[in-house]
């Protein structure tokens, strides 16, 4: 500009500068506010690899009282890293020399120790200097985790839910098969002499039988384990029963420590699932001893909760100690009684890295052939359907600790067991001569059941179809005094035909005997009008008992 002697011109160029210069402080000042309520960490490092500019964010990320970020180097400040320190931001330069920027996920461990977990993207500035913007991800990653966590659970339950379903339908039929099988073995041993050859043949098949319905029952626990029949059961004496059954199954190799179990613990269960329990749980710390000498050791004791909130945590929680870990399937409930029976062996331990796998049906580490998988998850499913929890401890060439925690039997509860008397095998101490109707549209189940009891003296009378059954039946109620039925037929299921039945004669007596408790079960099956309630296969015997106690309390 020309220069006048006045020098206005230059005063006016001057206060243009100024004001250009106030504009841009403001415009400055504007920018490093916003930056410093950015939630996001943002730092600019020189070309020296100096830090220039660090806003409040990321200021309060860093470690040690009072610490800056300003004049410092990153790799110098940031040593608490995962990939850590100088290696990290290695890998930085050597991608930003290649591609001009970088994006990965840092974890990093804040003032307080905990880690967390970091977006960061750096990108290439003007002058060679970098750009560092970090995103805290922690609480996102824990949403995706705890999703990924339900979507999980959510394809277990369902795998499980198609499991019951498949289980279901096979049970039934199958069950069928051996109730028809078994009652006409039963039917061969009652009518041969006893030690002859058809005696001996036709009680193994009784056996067999027997062993096929426990397995049929294993794979049912998933589908029905809430339906099983109940009652207040000693732990003390259920031990006792299993050690008798453990005495004779378990290795040579294996030392089993029974102490004797206080008196006077009950819990709401059924007895055979209790058992079950047991048996599995000693038999496979008999197998984890793998050949060695070992002890598995069953104890029982009395657990008071009385604390203000829930004991242990759902889930798999890894120990301190090394190849170790602790899982709970559920929390204790505070103010609740448990009876803790608990399984303990010294032999190899489990993996963690396979800790929640185990209560997976058909699951195993066994060699082929050598287990079916479904032990721990048939535990595991009784447990959870009677309200209590299965913790296990495990360290791997140390041992293993399952404590099963059940609820204790409070004895004012409703007793809806049938409470049926003594079982006998002689089916002429338990005959009668009343008139009674057998429906099912198995026609082996129901005429060798008809064999059964007619040779013992009652009248009996077999229909194959509900519906039929139905009609005779409404021809002259109260010619009938006691209906066995199945459950699960075409047109008219069992407990519907019993309960138009009843409403025809409710002097009637019912009993369901089922192949598949269809979500029944025997408190289902006790409100709807049935007297008594069999799963399929029961033996004649048991069938005649229950009908003679039904028929003796009314007379």
């Amino acid at each position: 500009p020309t220069i006048e002697p006045s020098g206005e011109i230059i005063t006016e160029t001057l206060l243009v500068d100024i004001d250009e210069q106030v504009r841009k402080e403001k415009w400055l000042a504007a920018v490093v506010t916003a930056l410093d309520s950015s939630q996001d960490s943002i730092v600019i490092e020189g070309q020296d690899r100096k830090v220039i500019y660090a806003n409040r964010a990321a200021n309060e990320g860093v470690r040690g009282e009072g610490r800056l970020l300003v004049g410092n180097y990153l790799h110098e400040v940031f040593t608490d890293t995962e990939p850590g320190g100088r290696h990290l931001y290695r890998r930085i330069r050597k991608s930003i020399t290649k591609y001009g920027h970088w994006r990965d996920t840092v974890v990093y461990r804040n003032k307080a120790g905990v880690a967390t977990t970091h977006d960061m993207r750096v990108a290439e500035i003007p002058g060679g200097g970098l750009l560092y913007a970090t995103t805290d991800v922690t609480d996102v990653k824990a949403r995706i985790a705890r999703e990924a966590d339900l979507q999980l659970q959510l394809a277990e339950t369902q795998k499980l839910e198609s499991l019951g379903r498949l289980a279901g339908g096979v049970a039934h039929d199958f069950n069928n098969i051996l109730a028809a099988t078994r009652a006409f073995a039963d039917l061969i041993v009652g009518e041969t002499p006893a030690g002859s050859r058809p005696n001996t043949y036709a009680s193994r098949i009784v056996t067999a039988c027997q062993r096929a319905a426990n397995l049929v029952g294993q794979i049912l626990t998933f589908s029905r384990a809430q339906d099983a029949v109940r009652e207040p059961v000693s732990l003390a004496d259920v031990i006792s029963e299993a050690e008798t059954i453990l005495r004779g199954r378990l290795p040579a190799n294996t030392t089993l420590q029974v102490p004797s179990a206080p008196q006077g613990l009950s819990i709401w269960a059924n007895e055979g699932q209790v058992v079950q329990i047991i048996l599995n749980l000693a038999i496979n710390a008999s197998d984890a001893l793998n050949g060695e000498l070992g002890k598995v050791a069953l104890t029982t004791g009395l657990t008071r909760i009385k604390v203000g909130r829930p004991l242990f945590t759902k889930g798999l929680n890894r120990s301190d100690l090394a190849d170790s870990f602790f899982y709970a399937s559920a929390a204790l409930r505070p103010g609740t009684d448990y009876v803790c029976l608990t399984c303990r062996d010294n032999g190899t331990g489990i993996p963690a890295d396979i800790a929640l796998k185990i209560f997976d049906p058909f699951f195993t580490t066994k060699q082929k052939r050598s287990g079916s998988g479904l032990g721990l998850a048939v535990v595991n499913s009784i447990v959870a359907a009677n309200n209590g929890v299965i913790t296990v401890r495990s360290r791997v060439g140390v041992g293993t600790t399952f404590d099963i925690y059940w609820p204790v039997y409070v004895s004012d509860k409703a007793d809806m067991s049938s409470q049926l008397p003594a079982s006998t095998n002689d089916l002429r101490a338990l005959n009668g001569t009343e008139r009674i109707l057998i429906v099912d549209d198995e026609e082996d189940v129901a005429d060798a059941l008809s064999i059964a009891l007619g040779q013992i003296g009652y009248r009996t009378t077999v229909s194959y179809s509900s519906t039929q059954a139905l009609k005779l039946f409404l021809s002259y109620p109260l010619g009938w005094d006691v209906v066995i039925s199945d459950q699960i037929m075409p047109d008219l299921r069992g407990l519907d035909l019993i309960q138009r039945m009843k409403a025809a004669n409710p002097r009637l007596k019912a009993i369901l005997c089922t192949g598949y408790s269809d979500k029944s079960g025997e408190d289902g099956a006790l409100m709807r009008g049935a007297d008594l309630f069999f799963m399929k296969p029961a033996p004649a015997t048991a069938l005649a008992a229950g009908i003679r106690q039904l028929l003796d309390k009314t007379s």
